[in-house]
């Protein structure tokens, strides 16, 4: 099956190549006449469907805080926007990110190259510039699931960018632009009681240089009902299937609120946004089937943001941001085990006692719950300062103030943390709450980053940022990027890039007993080596990368001890080929193919759940003036299990997608959608740790879905 799907692959690619270098190499500059060309008042099918032929227009802040074309930044940076996204069907960033190389999804978070396995926050999430990673444990799910229909583009660095952002830059960068200068609704209905809306309302006066926009949706499903296998409390370790719900029903119920406001006034401009998730654990925070479909997760995170920029000379400008946040988890009433489950083997005495067995401290006839809370404040203070008073030079100086603080926790249940012997349900004492109680972080962070235009044909940048933690040391991320224009259709790229991550305070501070929080551990490093060539033409584009990333001191639970600890590392080699090509006028083909190599050191084999090959195929056709169809083909090859783990390879996953758009039908502005993911019911799987799900996580399957928007 892997074979044949990657010969079906790699055949289609050299078809598409064959076709780039057998077009006349035209400048981007001097279009084709004879080609299609893009006004204000056409078709949003067709400007989505022609987006290659603007590439020249394409720019994007996220590689080095000033505006670049996306294909001569430094760094392999991809942006994908919304009319692009629309037309694909896409409902969610997290969808979206499928569609970049390399890229897949592990429940409501994306997975780089398949490095997922050790931690959280190996990726750097920017809500509108704002960094939505909290210190808590790193991985903001929230900004995932806001739905397309609200973003104007998605801003991805695929690699490190600590230079420029700091801590959880690590193996990529997401920036998630929300639409302004839009009043636009929309309504989208899927099976399985899917509901997603949003509401965009702006006004602007240009003479009094004002601008204000509300941007407000979200969505709720209650999930496809499927069925589960065994769970762990079949395993050696437990030996209690007996009180098991598993195999039995899964619920996937989820919802999400997003309200963004934003306000500029001349130089000013303020921005509040507020996220909140409710999220069920579907396979149980201990791998143990919940008996019920209620919501036990919910995240909320909210911030406000002001700024002001100034000039101070023709060659030179300032900003100056303060920024404010809060973050809450809280899991409520989360069924960690089912009733009559014993936290340990009857002892001696237990069995002697004459009101066996219900005097047993182990044993817990009501199962055993959890509650848990955290909240975390942020503050942020920064100046950034943008020079072109040299020659062939651009600085860029930025320092930054940050102060966390972890300002409440607490912990509630019918089980001693410890021992999990039964107690009453109370909430817990400073001493056993889940986490450490007001624990704080201080962060001065110094950036420095000169672009320098060495000659008209190669530009260089470098730079490094310094961040010092009071309480896990200071970090030195360096970057030497250089691009090399050989003409007009043809771009040399080459970066080597050096991140870190610090210790979440789950990391270090957790207490339960399960896993303890350690104060010893060093933040995680990576160094990376990327090589990228990119051919385009006025109809044509064509990226292929070559990667080499060497991570160390990975943060990882070590179970001998139940304590965190620094592994030994990992590595990763791949490369990826991007190919774009519009065939027709109203017929454009996008493909990209991924191949990569990793290694973890400590167990000398590949990394546990990732994949060597991934894929992705679209076919856009626009059969007449007011429709556009959209064919998408998804493969992810065989993934890998850990050394130890006897169960077979995960198989490949095929998935077909289809959309349908209809814009302008039966007025100005209106939308109509409709499609299918996933049309063949193919089967899909998630990875389980072993021991655990020992038939892995399965995941929902086809969904049909209808949608409509109006702008106005």
């Amino acid at each position: 099956m892997l074979k044949r799907n990657l010969t079906i692959t790699i055949i289609f690619m050299t078809f598409n190549c064959h076709l780039l270098f057998a077009q006349p190499i035209e400048k981007p500059d001097k279009p084709n006449p004879k080609n299609i060309t893009i006004s204000e008042n056409e078709d949003f099918t067709l400007v989505a469907f022609n987006n290659l032929l603007k590439v020249m227009e394409e720019t994007t802040e996220i590689a080095t805080k000033t505006k670049l074309n996306s294909d001569f930044v430094p760094g392999m940076v991809t942006v994908l926007n919304s009319d692009q996204l629309e037309s694909l069907g896409v409902s969610s960033v997290l969808e979206a990110l499928n569609l970049l190389p390399g890229v897949t999804t592990m429940f409501y978070k994306p997975v780089f190259h398949g490095v997922q396995q050790w931690g959280s926050g190996k990726i750097k999430i920017l809500l509108n510039g704002v960094s939505v990673n909290h210190t808590l444990t790193a991985i903001p799910n929230p900004p995932f699931a806001i739905p397309i229909e609200m973003v104007e583009r998605i801003e991805v660095i695929q690699g490190p960018g600590a230079s420029l952002y700091g801590e959880y830059a690590y193996g990529g960068v997401v920036n998630i632009v929300t639409k302004t200068r839009k009043n636009q609704i929309h309504g989208r209905l899927a099976n399985d009681d899917y509901f997603a809306n949003s509401c965009m309302f702006s006004y602007e006066n240009p003479k009094k240089d004002l601008l204000f926009n509300l941007n407000f949706g979200g969505y709720k499903t209650n999930g496809e009902e499927h069925e589960s296998g065994k769970d762990i409390l079949y395993s050696e370790m437990f030996n209690q299937g007996h009180i098991s719900n598993a195999p039995g029903t899964l619920y996937e119920r989820s919802k999400q609120t997003t309200g963004i406001l934003t306000f500029k006034y001349k130089n000013f401009s303020l921005l509040g946004q507020y996220l909140e998730g409710w999220f069920t654990e579907i396979f149980g925070t201990s791998d143990v089937l919940p008996p019920d479909d209620r919501y036990v997760w919910d995240e909320s995170l909210f911030n406000i943001e002001a700024s002001y920029h100034s000039t101070i000379t023709s060659n030179t400008t300032i900003q100056t941001k303060i920024l404010w946040q809060d973050y809450i988890l809280d899991m409520e009433n989360n069924p960690m085990f089912p009733p009559g489950f014993f936290s340990s083997p009857p002892s001696l005495d237990d069995l002697q006692d004459e009101a066996f067995p219900f005097s047993f401290k182990h044993f817990h006839p009501e199962g055993i719950t959890v509650s848990s809370y955290g909240r975390e404040n942020r503050f942020l203070g920064s100046i950034w300062l943008n020079s072109k008073h040299f020659k062939n030079h651009q600085l860029d100086v930025g320092l930054e103030y940050t102060f966390i603080k972890l300002i409440d926790s607490w912990s509630e249940a019918n089980a001693d943390p410890f021992t999990l012997e039964r107690t009453e349900k109370k909430r817990d004492s400073d001493d056993k709450t889940w986490i450490k109680k007001d624990v704080t972080r201080e962060v001065i962070s110094f950036v420095l980053q000169d672009q320098i235009k060495a000659t008209n044909k190669l530009h260089i940048t470098g730079g490094f940022r310094i961040d010092h933690y009071d309480d896990v040391g200071t970090a030195f991320t360096p970057r030497l990027a250089s691009v090399y224009h050989m003409n007009d259709n043809n771009v040399l790229k080459a970066q080597y890039s050096k991140a870190f991550r610090p210790p979440t305070f789950m990391e270090l501070y957790s207490r339960n007993f399960v896993i303890m929080g350690n104060t010893d551990i060093d933040p995680e490093t990576v160094d990376t080596y990327e090589i990228a060539y990119l051919f385009r033409n006025v109809n044509t584009r064509c990226r292929l990368t070559i990667f080499h990333s060497a991570m160390d001191k990975l943060i990882m639970s070590n179970s001998a001890v139940k304590s965190f600890d620094n592994g030994k590392g990992a590595t990763l080699t791949g490369t990826d080929v991007e190919v774009e090509k519009a065939l027709t006028p109203n017929f454009k083909i996008n493909a990209n193919v991924s191949y990569v190599k990793t290694k973890d050191k400590a167990l000398d084999s590949e990394i546990e759940g990732s994949a060597n090959w991934t894929s992705d195929i679209w076919l856009i056709y626009k059969p007449f003036q007011k429709c556009a169809l959209s064919l998408n083909y998804a493969f992810i090859g065989e993934r890998n299990r850990a050394p130890l783990d006897t169960r077979e390879k995960i198989d490949c996953t095929n998935l077909v997608n289809f959309t349908a758009n209809f814009k302008n039908l039966l007025r100005n502005g209106l939308l109509l959608q409709f499609g299918a993911k996933n049309i063949f019911d193919s089967k899909i799987i998630e990875p389980a740790v072993p021991n655990t799900y020992p038939d892995d996580y399965p995941r929902p399957g086809r969904q049909l879905w209808t949608k409509i928007s109006y702008t106005f």
